[in-house]
């Protein structure tokens, strides 16, 4: 095709501006999950399309791999809500979907505490990971509070 084909008429072709924040890209928890359906620009899973004002937590990602990390988590956690700061951590039980929680939680996020052992950040192929979770903050530019508790960065 020539390029005054493929560009057209820009003034009677182009979109509209976008108004308020950039949508958000998918985790690739969500873009590997069959039962996450995608709308057609495929830029969000239509089970997780928040609006901007929905966005106000910090999301807590660590790996869930030690109980004294968890319990560490759960007490950062306990001190930021008595603090009137707004904060969500996965806590599945028994029969809960941990992805679509993490998912959730990755969607409504305004900023991301990541719990940094030396473990963290690994593609581990398990499929949910705290690898996918940095993708996620990064491809989204969410503001990344880390945390060290390994004797080096990961």
């Amino acid at each position: 095709a020539s390029s005054a084909a493929l560009t057209g008429n820009m003034e009677s072709s182009a979109a509209p501006a976008p108004t308020g924040p950039a949508p958000r890209r998918p985790c690739g928890i969500c873009r590997r999950r069959a039962n996450f359906k995608a709308v057609a620009t495929y830029t969000q899973p239509v089970s997780v399309v928040v609006a901007s004002t929905d966005r106000g937590h910090l999301m807590l990602s660590g790996r869930f791999n030690s109980d004294a990390i968890v319990a560490y988590m759960k007490e950062v956690k306990s001190q930021l809500e008595t603090r009137s700061v707004p904060v969500f951590m996965v806590d599945a039980s028994t029969g809960q979907d941990f992805g679509h929680m993490t998912c959730e939680g990755l969607y409504r996020a305004k900023g991301m505490v990541a719990f940094c052992t030396s473990e963290y950040g690994a593609y581990t192929r398990a499929g949910y990971e705290t690898f996918y979770e940095l993708e996620f903050a990064h491809q989204n530019q969410l503001p990344l509070f880390p945390i060290r508790l390994c004797d080096q960065w990961p």
